[in-house]
């Protein structure tokens, strides 16, 4: 296998060599338009990476990751049915990654959007016990309903100290509106919790993605800036300077 790789970095080694020579040199028109048509495109391309910024990087890349997670998705079903299971382990090993890094980038642009689209529901399942706390309240049952008192007794085994403080002044969890205030404190909780894995479990993916994007970007300035004519000659000389070193090592 590393032999292969060798053949091919020398014969990448080679093409980028002779993208590097002049055209007189070269002698041949046919072979110097299939060059310059080469040169001309990745031109074109340097000129758009050059002039997209991070945020439009990152959405071309997300939609990347998307069609890829599924190409590898499809390959992990494939493999795995009609190769092997642990060739189709490393397909899904690829799936994974590729498909938590479109989430992790899909997160990070629209988790705002996502939130407040939802707002109303979060705020509502937040809310909803002192809501019914309060109709307990209003309609005099003061807890009596099954449901409260199940709550009731589950806060008091999960809380006992705060049970405790509670009992010695004077109040405890049968209270509507102390049961109804903790029970929402906790939903409460339980969405802050939510919202921090999601940004722990999706940050570092998210990181070599942003990298990922980032790279080309900044690759672009910076043979853009180099020779504004012709960023073409320092992306082969980048890419050869490296096929080299790799072979060398």
């Amino acid at each position: 296998m590393e032999t292969l790789f060798r053949v091919i970095g020398v014969l990448m080694l080679s093409f980028t060599s002779l993208c590097l020579v002049d055209s007189n040199t070269r002698g041949n028109p046919t072979i110097n338009k299939f060059f310059s048509n080469i040169q001309d495109s990745y031109n074109k391309l340097n000129k758009n990476l050059e002039i997209l910024s991070f945020t439009a990087g990152l959405k071309a890349l997300r939609e990347l990751y998307g069609w890829a997670s599924l190409l590898f998705f499809t390959l992990f079903l494939i493999i795995s049915k009609f190769i092997g299971t642990d060739s189709g382990y490393v397909s899904f090993l690829v799936f994974a990654f590729v498909f938590m890094s479109w989430f992790s980038i899909n997160w990070f642009i629209d988790h705002k959007n996502t939130i407040f689209r939802r707002s109303g529901n979060i705020v509502l399942v937040i809310l909803s016990p002192i809501i019914l706390g309060g109709f307990d309240l209003l309609t005099g049952e003061n807890l009596t309903s099954g449901f409260y008192i199940a709550i009731a007794d589950s806060l008091s085994i999960i809380f006992p100290s705060f049970s405790t403080i509670l009992s010695n002044t004077g109040m405890s969890f049968n209270s509507p509106i102390i049961s109804s205030v903790i029970l929402s404190l906790v939903f409460l909780l339980i969405f802050l919790i939510y919202y921090l894995v999601m940004w722990i479990f999706t940050l570092p993916i998210f990181l070599i993605a942003l990298v990922t994007a980032s790279l080309p970007i900044q690759f672009a300035r910076a043979t853009s800036w180099a020779n504004k004519e012709n960023p073409f000659f320092w992306f082969a000389i980048v890419i050869s300077t490296t096929i080299s070193v790799w072979l060398i090592i």
